[in-house]
C-alpha cells in the first residue's frame, strides 16, 4: 500500500517547478488560456472550485482565479499530510515558500491572464480529502493536475477516480485536468517510489468521451527537457459537464 504521508513535497515541487517552467507546463498553460477564451466564462462568476489532489503544485490555481467571484472559495483538496502542509506553507507564505512561483504568474499575466498569487491566496482553502470521495454536483470547476493516473497501476482505479471527480460538478460545470502520458512510476527526492498507471493519448481521450465534449493537447518536451525519466509526455483536457437530458415525456 502506498504511504502518501511520505511523499516529499519539498523535493517534488524543487524538481518539477523550483528552478524554471519546463516545456510541457508552459504548452499546457498556453493551451488551458487560449480555451478558456474560447469558452468566453465570464470573470469573477464561479463561487465554488476545487483543485483535486493539488499537492505541490499552485499552477492549476493561477488559471483559474480569474474566473472566481469575491466571496468565492477555491478548495485545495489532498489526501497526504505532506502535500496538506506544504499547501498550508504556501498560502500563508510567512517563509517566502511559493517564491518560485512568480514566474509562473508572470507568464499568465504576460498572456493577459488576470491572476495573482495573492489572489490565489485570499480564496483558496487547504482541506484533506480524496478524488474517490467528492460530493456529487458540488463544483461549478474541478481541476486535476497528474493525478488519477499518478496514484494507481490499475485503469479501473484511474477510471473511478475519473468518474468520482467528474460527478462533483454541477451541470455546466469547467474541468481543466493533465495527466502523464505514458507514465511509468516515480519517485519523490530520494524516497519512496510511486505508482502510475500507463496510458496513451487515445487511452486517455476515450476515458473522457462519456462525460461529454472536450478539447485536448499533447505536451511534450525535448531531448534534454524531460522532468524525469519514465513518460512521453503529458496532456491537457478542458471541457464543461453537460446539462442533464430533458425526460421523454408521453404525449
Amino acid at each position: 500500500m502506498t504511504d502518501w504521508d511520505s511523499f516529499d513535497s519539498e523535493a517534488y515541487a524543487a524538481s518539477n517547478y523550483g528552478d524554471r517552467i519546463h516545456a510541457e507546463d508552459e504548452q499546457i498553460i498556453r493551451f488551458v488560456v487560449t480555451e478558456l477564451k474560447k469558452l468566453r466564462i465570464p470573470f469573477g462568476h464561479m463561487r465554488h472550485a476545487a483543485d483535486i489532489g493539488a499537492g505541490p503544485n499552485l499552477y492549476p490555481g493561477l488559471l483559474l482565479t480569474p474566473y472566481m467571484s469575491p466571496g468565492g472559495t477555491l478548495e485545495l483538496v489532498d489526501r497526504s499530510a505532506a502535500n496538506l502542509r506544504h499547501l498550508r506553507k504556501a498560502m500563508d507564505d510567512a517563509y517566502g515558500s511559493a517564491a518560485s512561483w512568480t514566474k509562473f504568474e508572470d507568464l499568465l499575466l504576460r498572456l493577459g491572464h488576470r491572476t495573482s498569487l495573492q489572489r490565489l491566496r485570499d480564496i483558496a482553502r487547504v482541506k484533506e480529502g480524496s478524488i474517490f470521495e467528492l460530493p456529487t454536483g458540488r463544483y461549478d470547476a474541478v481541476l486535476c493536475f497528474f493525478v488519477a493516473e499518478s496514484i494507481t497501476t490499475d485503469r479501473e482505479v484511474f477510471a473511478a477516480g475519473l468518474d468520482s471527480l467528474m460527478k462533483s460538478l454541477k451541470p455546466g460545470g469547467l474541468f481543466i485536468t493533465a495527466h502523464m502520458v505514458g507514465s511509468t512510476g516515480y519517485r519523490t527526492g530520494t524516497g519512496n517510489s510511486f505508482p502510475a498507471c500507463h496510458l496513451t493519448m487515445p487511452d486517455i481521450e476515450r476515458h473522457y468521451r462519456p462525460y461529454g465534449e472536450f478539447r485536448s493537447i499533447f505536451a511534450s518536451h525535448g531531448v534534454w527537457d524531460a522532468i524525469r525519466p519514465g513518460y512521453q509526455g503529458m496532456t491537457a483536457l478542458i471541457g464543461r459537464r453537460p446539462p442533464p437530458r430533458p425526460r421523454a415525456t408521453n404525449r
